[in-house]
C-alpha cells in the first residue's frame, strides 16, 4: 500500500527522493524533528530504548571471524585524477539527483548529477568511487558535475523495505551536528512514484535516514573495556599479582615491542622505550613553544623494574591495559578521496606505582593506529568484523579470539610498511598529572630515526593565547569552517605566527576570546575539539580523563562526555549542550553497515562529513 507525506513533510521535503522505472513502488523513509529534553533522564531514557538485541553466529560466519582481513597497505593509492583533500574534506553536496537509463543488460544503468557548494578545488572533472569502481563525472556548470554509474537498485529497494519495518515500530533517531546531541528525528514513510526519477535528494537528511544504532552494542563493538578482555591471562599481563603472560599480545610490552621492530630498524624495544619516556625529562622546543620537563618522570623510571643489562625489563611494564576502541568514526571520505583512511583503532593503558604498592597512577598511554583500506567494500569488511563481535558474550574466550583476529591486523610489525618502523601507529598520546602539575596531554610520533618523537598537540592552540586577541580573530575569520565541522588547527595564525601548542596543559579552562566573538557556537566547535577542553572544562570532565585507570578486577570509568550528559555552555550558561560520544559512534557504525556500497551507502557516502577530531 502506498503512503503519502502529510503537507508538513511534504512542503518540508519536497520531491526528495523518487524511485525509477526500473523498481516497484517501495515505501521508505523521511524525517520528522522533535527537541529532545535537555535532561540526562531523557538522554538515559533514550539509551535504555536502545538496548542491543542478542545475536548468534551462523555457521557460516566463524571463519570470517578469525581470519585476518588483508591491510590494502601501500596498494591504497589511488588514481591521481582523486584530490587527496577530499579525503579529510570533501566538497559539500547541495542536492544529488539520479535519473534511471532503461534497457537491458547495461552496466552503467542511471545518470548521476550532483550539485556541489562552491570550491575553490574544483576543476573541470571530479573522480568518485561508485562501489569500488573509480568514475569520472564531468563539469556541467560551475557547481554541477554529471555522469553514468552503476546504481544497484535490487538492494536499494531490499533496505527501503527493512526500513519500513522501522517506520512500523515508530524508530525515533538520535540526530548529532559535529559532536553535539541536537534532536531525535521520528522516521516516518515517503511514498515513491515508479514512473519518476531518484530527485533532488537533501544530504542533509541521507546522512540521518534509516538508522538505528540499537544494532550496535558499544561495549562489544566500539569501547571494550570489559575484565574478561582487559584482563584476560591469555593476552595481557597485571605487573602487580604477575597474573597473565608477560608478553601476551594485548601487553604494553608487546606493542612498544611491535613498534620498534628492531628486525627491521635494529633498535631494542626497551631502548625505544626509555628514549620515549627520557624525553619528558628534559625540555622541549615543540613549534616554536617551550615545553618544561615533567620533573617526576625519572622516578618512574628508576621504580621501573631492570633486566640483568640495566635496560627496561619491558615484560614487567607497570601498565593496565583499560580499554581497546573502534574508532571507525574517525574514516575519510571512500566517495571523493577515493579510500584510503578507515580510521583508526586504540590501545588504552594506564599506569601502576611499581614500589608503591601497585596503586594506580594518573597517567594514560593511548596507542592510536591508522586503519587502511582501499574500497568502501574493504571498509565495510572492517566494520563488519567489529560488528561480529556482538555475537559471542564479551570476554569469552571465544569474544577474545575473534578480537584478537582484528587487532593483529594493526598492531602487528610492518602492518603498514609505508609508514615509519613498518608501524601502523599514528600517533601515541600520554595525558597525565603523575609527574608534574597541571595535568598536560603530549603527543607522539614515530619519525625517520626510529624512535617516537614529540610533536604539536593536534587541534589545540597554545594555552597562552586562551582568552586572546588571537583566539578572537581566529574563530571569527574561521566561524564558517567551524561551524560545519572542517576547520583544522593551523601551525601558525596570523601569518607565521606560532599557534598550535607544544603539549596541552589542563587548567580546566574553557576556550575564548577577548571581546567580541561573533558566534558561541562557533567557540564552542573550536574549544571541545581541543584536547585540553574536551578533556576539561568544555565538558565537564574534572579529572581530564575520558578513560580513567582502573585497580586489578575492576573496569575502567569513562567519563560523561562519551556516555551522556547535558551541560550549561561555559561562556554562555543559558544555552545548554548535550553530549554523547558512544551514542554518535553508535550511529555512526550502524549508518556504515546498514547500507551497500552500490545503493544506500553509496547515497550516505556523497553526503558524509569525516570528523576532525582526535579524540
Amino acid at each position: 500500500m502506498r503512503r503519502n507525506l502529510s503537507p508538513r513533510f511534504a512542503s518540508i521535503l519536497g520531491p526528495v527522493l523518487i524511485l525509477s522505472a526500473a523498481m516497484a513502488v517501495v515505501p521508505g523513509l523521511a524525517c520528522s524533528q522533535s527537541v529532545p529534553a535537555a535532561s540526562k533522564e531523557g538522554t538515559a531514557e533514550s539509551r535504555r530504548s536502545q538496548k542491543p538485541v542478542t545475536k548468534t553466529v551462523p555457521p557460516d560466519l566463524i571463519p570470517t571471524l578469525v581470519k585476518p582481513v588483508v591491510s590494502c597497505e601501500q596498494t591504497c593509492a589511488q588514481s591521481k585524477a582523486f584530490d587527496p583533500s577530499f579525503q579529510r574534506n570533501p566538497p559539500m553536496v547541495k542536492n544529488v539527483s539520479l535519473q534511471v537509463i532503461k534497457g537491458e543488460g547495461k552496466t552503467r544503468n542511471a545518470k548521476l548529477i550532483l550539485d556541489l557548494r562552491p570550491d575553490a578545488r574544483l576543476k573541470d572533472s571530479l573522480t568518485i568511487l561508485v562501489a569500488d569502481t573509480p568514475t569520472v563525472l564531468k563539469r556541467v556548470s560551475r557547481t554541477s558535475y554529471a555522469g553514468v554509474i552503476n546504481f544497484d537498485f535490487g538492494a536499494f529497494e531490499a533496505e527501503l523495505k527493512r526500513h519500513e519495518a522501522l517506520v512500523r515500530e515508530e524508530k525515533s533517531v538520535p540526530v548529532f551536528e559535529n559532536r553535539l546531541l541536537k534532536r531525535n528525528e521520528k522516521l516516518v514513510p515517503v511514498s515513491f512514484d515508479r514512473e519518476k526519477m531518484l530527485a533532488h535528494v537533501d544530504p542533509n537528511l541521507l546522512r540521518n535516514l534509516m538508522n538505528n544504532p540499537a544494532n550496535i552494542d558499544p561495549t562489544r563493538e566500539l569501547m571494550i573495556t570489559d575484565p574478561g578482555v582487559v584482563d584476560d591471562p591469555a593476552r595481557t599481563f597485571n605487573p602487580c599479582t604477575s597474573a597473565g603472560i608477560p608478553m601476551g599480545i594485548w601487553t604494553f610490552a608487546h606493542l612498544m615491542t611491535e613498534m620498534a621492530n628492531q628486525a627491521s630498524t635494529g633498535v631494542d624495544p626497551s631502548d625505544f622505550a626509555l628514549n620515549w619516556l627520557n624525553a619528558l625529562t628534559v625540555p622541549q622546543t615543540v613549534n616554536g613553544w617551550s615545553v618544561a620537563q615533567r620533573p617526576g618522570i625519572p622516578g618512574f623510571i628508576n621504580s621501573w623494574p631492570k633486566l640483568a643489562n640495566g635496560k627496561l625489563d619491558l615484560s614487567k611494564a607497570p601498565f593496565l591495559l583499560l580499554a581497546i576502541v573502534n574508532r571507525v568514526d574517525l574514516r575519510g571520505s571512500f566517495v571523493y578521496g577515493g579510500g584510503g583512511n578507515a580510521g583508526e583503532a586504540r590501545f588504552v593503558f594506564g599506569a601502576v606505582n611499581p614500589t608503591g604498592g601497585c596503586g594506580t597512577l594518573p597517567f594514560t598511554v593511548i596507542f592510536e593506529y591508522g586503519i587502511k583500506k582501499s574500497n568502501c567494500g574493504q571498509l565495510h569488511a572492517w566494520a563488519q568484523q567489529w560488528h561480529n563481535l556482538a555475537t559471542q558474550p564479551v570476554g569469552s574466550p571465544a569474544f577474545n579470539v575473534f578480537l584478537q583476529s582484528i587487532t593483529d591486523q594493526f598492531t602487528v610489525a610492518n602492518a603498514d610498511p609505508s609508514k615509519p618502523n613498518g608501524s601502523a601507529l599514528n600517533q601515541l598520546r600520554t595525558n597525565e598529572i603523575s609527574f608534574g602539575s597541571p595535568w598536560e596531554l603530549r603527543e607522539f610520533n614515530i619519525v625517520s630515526t626510529h624512535q617516537l618523537q614529540e610533536v604539536f598537540a593536534k587541534q589545540t592552540p597554545d594555552l597562552t593565547l586562551n582568552n586572546s586577541d588571537t583566539i578572537r580573530d581566529y574563530i571569527n575569520a574561521n566561524q564558517a569552517s567551524l561551524l560545519a565541522g572542517t576547520n583544522q588547527v593551523p601551525l601558525t595564525f596570523p601569518g607565521a605566527t606560532h599557534f598550535a601548542g607544544g603539549s596541552s596543559i589542563n587548567l580546566q579552562q574553557a576556550w575564548n576570546g577577548t571581546a567580541t566573538v561573533n558566534n558561541n557556537d562557533a567557540r564552542q566547535q573550536l574549544s571541545v575539539n581541543t584536547c585540553n577542553a574536551c578533556h576539561g572544562r568544555e565538558t565537564q570532565d574534572s579529572n581530564f580523563l575520558q578513560i580513567a585507570p582502573r585497580t586489578t578486577g575492576g573496569t575502567a570509568q569513562l567519563s560523561a562526555f562519551l556516555t551522556g550528559e547535558t551541560i550549561p555552555d561555559p561562556v554562555v550558561p543559558a544555552t545548554t549542550r548535550t553530549y554523547n560520544d558512544l551514542l554518535r559512534r553508535q550511529i555512526d557504525l550502524d549508518n556504515l553497515l546498514n547500507s551497500s556500497c552500490s545503493s544506500l551507502g553509496f547515497l550516505k557516502g556523497l553526503a558524509f562529513r569525516p570528523l576532525v577530531m582526535t579524540h
